[in-house]
This record gives structure tokens, C-alpha cells and sequence, in this order.
């Protein structure tokens, strides 16, 4: 008895062979018009180089503290009511200080032989 698989590897041949003749975008099309629901996939470049996607918002520049100006991917989901600001991330060690002394009571002493010893830094 065979299994539902079993002409796996001549169904993806053949699927293979048709993709060739398109692009991703043409096969989204084509597929969406028979009724297959699909969508192609963005690559970093498609997604940095949409117009859709600046027209959203979507690419956001923001100012590194080493690096200068950089451009990264925001959120996807927009809502109406939240509106998130895109920061850089925090650089290493940048808040150890706030975290240990503020956060978790450590006295400025301790922080100090910690650095000193080596087992934190900070900026």
C-alpha cells in the first residue's frame, strides 16, 4: 500500500519546472487568480526597496549612538492608538548601573568592586 507521498518527488519537479518560467511575483499572481491562496516572500531587499512598505512606514531610520544614521525594518502591525517609536537598541552594558543598583537595591560600593573586579562594566 502506498502512502500519500509517494509522488512527492515527481509533483515537486514539476512544480519546480513551472516556478522557473516566473517570478515570484508572476506566481503569486497566477496562483491567486486560480484560487490558491499564496503570497511570495520578501527578501531584506524587497522589503527595503517597496514603496509600499515606506509608504507604511514600515523602514525606519534611526540614529545608532556608534554606528550614525542606520535603516531598519519597524513594525508590521500599525494601530491606530499605539504607536511605537523605533530606538536603537541598548549598547552592551549600557544600563548595568540602572539594573543593579536602581533595580535590584545594589549599593554604589558593591557596583564599584564588581567593576573594579571584573564581573560588571558599565558605560
Amino acid at each position: 500500500m502506498r502512502g500519500r507521498g509517494w509522488r512527492g518527488s515527481t509533483f515537486k519537479a514539476e512544480i519546480r519546472a513551472w516556478t522557473l518560467q516566473h517570478t515570484k511575483w508572476e506566481a503569486m499572481q497566477i496562483l491567486g487568480e486560480a484560487g490558491v491562496p499564496c503570497s511570495a516572500t520578501h527578501s531584506t531587499y524587497d522589503l527595503f526597496h517597496n514603496p509600499h512598505f515606506d509608504e507604511r512606514e514600515f523602514i525606519q531610520d534611526i540614529d545608532h549612538p556608534e554606528w550614525g544614521p542606520i535603516r531598519l525594518l519597524g513594525w508590521a502591525p500599525k494601530m491606530s492608538k499605539s504607536n511605537v517609536p523605533m530606538t536603537a537598541a541598548p549598547l552592551l552594558a549600557e544600563h548595568t548601573r540602572e539594573v543593579l543598583c536602581d533595580d535590584l537595591g545594589i549599593e554604589g560600593e558593591e557596583f564599584a568592586k564588581l567593576e573594579a573586579e571584573g564581573i560588571v562594566s558599565s558605560r
